[in-house]
């Protein structure tokens, strides 16, 4: 299996943390809008993408919790989901800011069916974003302007 990027740096960060008994594994998502088990993931086949097996959240977590338990480095995860619940909205694969009509996705709980996964989490508040359009606001970001963006979307899933 080739290096991940991610397992390289998470492996980094634990052994200069000292292997901490009380670490457990890392957080996905936090700051994106991936669907859990969206398949294909959203942009596949598109050139802006670097070639990626980890497109979704599930694909990403088992990938990466595979290759840490290969290396004895704690391997569980929690997923944020605060953000995915509609697909296929952004412009860009790289959008960080509220995507206009995304809202809440899969709702917290532990309740994974998934070895790797601990939780979904809602990591984010609805309706907050990593960039605001607002010109007035210390969160500016005119990244946040483009097309996809939108600075309050609250929505709920109906997924369980």
């Amino acid at each position: 299996m080739p290096q991940v990027p991610a397992k390289k740096e998470l492996t980094n960060l634990y052994e200069q943390a000292g292997r901490p008994k009380q670490f457990r594994g890392f957080a996905t998502n936090v700051a994106n809008y991936n669907g859990w088990d969206l398949s294909p993931g959203e942009f596949e086949s598109t050139r802006e993408t670097p070639p990626n097996k980890g497109r979704n959240e599930k694909s990403f977590v088992e990938l990466i919790a595979t290759q840490l338990a290969n290396a004895s480095v704690p391997n569980h995860a929690i997923t944020d989901t605060s953000r995915s619940a509609v697909q296929g909205l952004r412009v860009d694969w790289g959008s960080w800011c509220n995507v206009n009509g995304a809202g809440f996705g899969i709702r917290p709980t532990n309740k994974t069916g998934n070895k790797f996964l601990d939780a979904f989490v809602w990591a984010k508040n609805g309706g907050i974003s990593d960039g605001t359009t607002d010109v007035m606001d210390a969160h500016y970001d005119s990244f946040c302007g483009r097309r996809d963006g939108e600075y309050q979307t609250i929505q709920l899933s109906g997924q369980m």
